[in-house]
């Protein structure tokens, strides 16, 4: 993947994929324990794909294209309308009003890549969204049929509804959902540039201020490298920055070029905390990054 600067093909990315998924239930009831559904790995995500109907899942003015794939005899199999391509209008890229001068604004337009797969009761629906500025976002989300319980109760006044919801939400007259999430693993292969790539943390910190003055205190920023894998394995901060930087290549500050990793859902994942889901196939309380 390139980016169109003035003419000049700069690299971003050489790959970008799904790399795994795992849906792990809370619920330790016989028929419930062992559900840890490793939807990408145990099923294959992309055989599973779902076509796309114009006008419902994606715009009426989306290009649908086909997709080959082998399917789990290894034969190729066609997917009509496997991925939608789309435009869509985002909101305003920059926008001013200086006092007594004429508003300046731009508008800000999204392309739109949207890929659907249906495992069992849900479906997944993946976008990559690349924008004008050279911004690549991940939106994923999942619609579908929730997996449900039934159980005594049917509102929760009645006297079984503390123990029926203890792993669940009462959503019907006698039909829990249970407790579940749905986390994501993207595999991004970034060449911000080129291939001589380093990633950079910028954590901003409260010092003491010494410049005299009546202000106590300042803000100030600590940078440093990431030099080994096991380093940058770690819990995403969204207080920090962390960036893949290209240190051979500059911008016209001096700055090396570089791209910010925002995992938007990072630390959202309680359960993920000393969670044993899936002994011995995946650590859900795995870090959210991965140098």
């Amino acid at each position: 993947m390139t980016y169109n600067d003035n003419g000049t093909k700069r690299q971003v990315m050489y790959e970008g994929s799904l790399g795994g998924m795992i849906v792990p239930y809370g619920d330790p009831d016989v028929g419930w324990y062992f559900k840890a559904y490793l939807d990408s790995g145990d099923y294959g995500m992309g055989t599973l794909t779902s076509p796309i109907v114009r006008g419902k899942d994606a715009p009426s003015n989306a290009v649908l294209l086909d997709e080959t794939i082998a399917d789990y005899t290894g034969k190729p199999t066609t997917i009509p309308g496997a991925v939608a391509i789309f435009e869509r209008y985002a909101g305003p890229e920059y926008k001013h009003l200086e006092m007594g001068k004429p508003n300046v604004s731009t508008e800000r337009r999204e392309l739109v890549v949207r890929w659907i797969s249906t495992v069992g009761n849900y479906d997944y629906i993946f976008d990559w969204v690349f924008h004008d500025n050279g911004t690549i976002g991940i939106d994923a989300g999942a619609t579908g049929i929730e997996a449900v319980k039934g159980v005594l109760a049917k509102t929760m006044h009645d006297p079984s509804a503390k123990e029926d919801t203890r792993y669940g939400t009462l959503i019907d007259h006698n039909i829990v959902g249970t407790t579940h999430q749905h986390i994501y693993n993207f595999r991004l292969d970034l060449d911000v540039d080129g291939e001589n790539n380093t990633l950079v943390a910028m954590d901003p910190e409260v010092k003491p201020n010494t410049a005299g003055g009546p202000r106590t205190s300042t803000m100030q920023v600590n940078q440093y490298t990431i030099d080994s894998e096991q380093k940058a394995a770690q819990k995403f901060d969204p207080g920090t920055i962390r960036l893949l930087s290209n240190t051979s290549k500059e911008n016209r500050m001096g700055n090396p070029v570089s791209y910010q990793i925002i995992p938007y859902a990072g630390g959202t994942h309680p359960a993920a905390t000393g969670a044993k889901f899936a002994p011995g196939r995946v650590d859900i309380s795995s870090p959210e990054l991965y140098g």
